[in-house]
């Protein structure tokens, strides 16, 4: 009995030992998961507090450039305001807008446009590009004048100012200084203000050059706007690309008519070396009871109501009549017919003839007679030039002093026809004032 209270008492001893032990690993296992959770909501909250210590507001910029490059995933351009390049990636989250809140796409950002540009300042990427209304546009401009030495652009009469930092190039994309640009190319023009920043060359000039005319006595005349004498042409012309009218006038010879097409840089050449010769048809009227008489013109001699068809030039003309005194007057036939109006004075033998006390005083035209009028020739419109006998005296009105005789006269304008007539100045006629209605030109 005392054995085995003996081994009851260990097995006690051993039984208390083990769960004791059981109990501090216990204890020990639930203290450390109790200190590593807390230990982990600490860093938590650490963690989350010094988050939102660095969080930062992120500002963005807006800024008025010029495009000088665009593709897919950048953009290089010039910024005006700060006078600067900027150099900014695209992505697929980058809107691009039409100014108005419209999405358009952004192959319809071009070299040269001005933007706006939004961005944000401490990054790269862009956030959005958008057309303005802070830039002009000027399309389909001509006439602009380049003045290098004080960097002006004339456009009418305004001028603008244009910078190194300008952009202006031509159709293929080439850029060029505007020392090459012409009054006659076809440009667009955006700018800002009265600063250019772009020129796009829509069409580069064209050019026509006229070669082998047989005189230089003429003119050239092209969209009915722009005349040029011939003598004045010793080079190629500028025009702007496209559709031309032309006409040329030589003295002597028919006039030239064509319509050109002209493509951007071309030289268009207009030869005149088969030119026709123009001619006139020469009307001889002779007035009173002339039954006969001879037209002599240089070294041939023409019957009365035989055809007479000349060359355009001036010419001495001779009439001459059996009993009458000859006729002789130079001409100038620049026109398709001329009627030629004419009164013959009559040879009177005064040692054999009765006087009757009203003989006509007559005056060939060279001044011989001693009866002389006053007369006075007006056209409408008025400042035509006077020609009398071929001879320039004025301008109309004009009013000069004649002996009895015939005049050829002449009436020139520039856009008019020239008016051709006679004027007979005799004892019996009263009329001294004359007005003529010169008819414009096609």
């Amino acid at each position: 009995m005392r054995k085995d209270n003996k081994t009851f008492v260990k097995s006690m001893i051993i039984t208390s030992v083990i769960g004791f032990s059981v109990l501090m690993i216990m204890m020990f296992v639930g203290i450390k998961y109790y200190v590593d959770k807390s230990g982990t909501s600490n860093s938590v909250q650490a963690s989350s507090l010094v988050d939102k210590q660095e969080t930062k507001v992120e500002y963005s910029a807006t800024v008025l450039a010029l495009v000088k490059q665009i593709t897919q995933e950048k953009l290089v351009a010039f910024d005006i305001e700060k006078k600067e390049m900027m150099y900014k990636s695209i992505t697929v989250s980058t809107k691009v807008s039409d100014g108005y809140g419209g999405v358009i796409p952004l192959a319809t950002i071009k070299e040269g446009d001005i933007v706006e540009v939004v961005f944000q300042t401490d990054k790269e990427k862009i956030l959005s590009i958008n057309k303005t209304s802070r830039s002009w546009i000027k399309p389909d401009l001509t006439g602009v004048k380049i003045n290098t030495a004080d960097s002006q652009m004339l456009i009418g009469k305004k001028p603008y100012k244009y910078t190194k930092d300008t952009l202006i190039f031509k159709e293929n994309g080439r850029q060029i200084s505007p020392s090459f640009l012409g009054e006659y190319d076809l440009l667009e023009l955006q700018g800002v203000g009265e600063d250019v920043w772009s020129v796009k060359v829509l069409k580069s000039a064209a050019s026509l050059q006229i070669l082998e005319f047989p005189t230089d006595e003429g003119m050239l005349e092209i969209d009915r706007t722009r005349m040029i004498p011939l003598k004045d042409i010793d080079e190629p012309i500028k025009l702007t690309a496209g559709k031309h009218k032309i006409l040329i006038t030589m003295k002597g010879y028919e006039p030239v008519t064509t319509e050109i097409d002209l493509i951007p840089e071309e030289n268009y050449q207009i030869s005149l070396k088969d030119a026709k010769e123009a001619f006139t048809d020469l009307n001889v009227i002779v007035a009173g009871t002339v039954t006969d008489y001879t037209v002599q013109i240089a070294d041939k001699t023409f019957a009365k109501g035989e055809k007479i068809s000349l060359k355009q030039d001036k010419y001495t003309v001779i009439i001459k009549a059996q009993g009458y005194k000859d006729w002789e007057q130079e001409l100038e036939l620049d026109q398709t017919t001329y009627d030629l109006k004419v009164t013959l004075e009559q040879i009177i033998d005064e040692t054999t003839a009765p006087s009757t006390g009203n003989e006509r005083n007559v005056n060939n035209g060279t001044g011989t007679s001693n009866a002389s009028y006053t007369i006075n020739i007006s056209t409408d419109p008025s400042s035509a030039y006077v020609y009398i006998g071929g001879i320039y005296k004025g301008q109309t009105p004009f009013r000069t002093t004649l002996p009895v005789g015939d005049y050829t006269v002449s009436l020139e304008k520039q856009g008019y026809e020239t008016y051709h007539t006679t004027i007979i100045i005799d004892n019996s006629d009263n009329q001294n004032s004359f007005l003529y209605n010169l008819t414009p030109t096609n």
